[in-house]
């Protein structure tokens, strides 16, 4: 989903929805980026991310990068990652729970709002 008055996308930087309800997948074109990405999590006791990638979306879920997995021992915290992605083709990018299942928390007493950052920055 785009929202247009938040997004500010000059890099051509497309989005799908990956099959199985796994979330949301960026399209990168050929390049080197560094990729920025923030979210609260929750778990029963803790929450880990990671950056998936793939030159198809299915096989997002063998993607991962283990290198780029952030995350915290604590139930709800803020957790903030960051790696460099290079797309030799063009690339799904996803950022995902490690294992099991992590939600988003409402950000605050902004009750029906969410905060999930994600900044793609272009290097060559």
């Amino acid at each position: 989903m785009t929202y247009p008055n938040l997004v500010f996308n000059t890099l051509g930087i497309i989005t799908s929805t990956v099959t199985g309800g796994q979330g949301t997948a960026f399209l990168l074109p050929i390049g080197v980026y560094k990729v920025d990405f923030g979210s609260s999590g929750t778990s029963g006791s803790g929450a880990a991310f990671a950056i998936y990638t793939s030159v198809t979306p299915g096989a997002l879920p063998a993607g991962m990068d283990q290198n780029t997995i952030v995350g915290s021992s604590t139930s709800t915290t803020w957790i903030q990652g960051a790696a460099i992605v290079q797309a030799l083709a063009p690339t799904y990018l996803m950022i995902s729970p490690v294992v099991a299942t992590v939600a988003i928390p409402i950000a605050g007493p902004a009750t029906g709002f969410y905060e999930a950052r994600i900044t793609f920055l272009r290097l060559a």
